[in-house]
């Protein structure tokens, strides 16, 4: 293992077996876990919904960037300039 991995795991296991930095593990490991769940359940509410109305569930497309959304902006200037828009009637 190089030595900067095996730095990175040494300091790994001093800050999780000090005491005192405990509060610095327990709190992002606390807010991860809590985003993780909102997530989690909120997905699951969307597809109870989905089956309560005999509805499919919501299409989930993969993003390079999901936050901005750049790339299905892209992706949709790419189709639009090969043509593969659907005609609406």
């Amino acid at each position: 293992m190089p030595l900067a991995g095996r730095a990175l795991i040494k300091m790994i296991l001093d800050t999780i077996t000090t005491f005192h930095n405990l509060p610095a593990l327990v709190l992002p490991s606390s807010i991860l876990v809590v985003i993780l769940s909102t997530l989690l359940r909120r997905d699951n509410a969307q597809n109870q919904l989905a089956k309560a109305h005999n509805c499919q569930p919501v299409t989930k497309y993969w993003q390079w960037e999901p936050f901005w959304g750049l790339d299905m902006l892209l992706t949709q200037i790419r189709g639009t300039a090969n043509r593969h828009v659907l005609r609406v009637a």
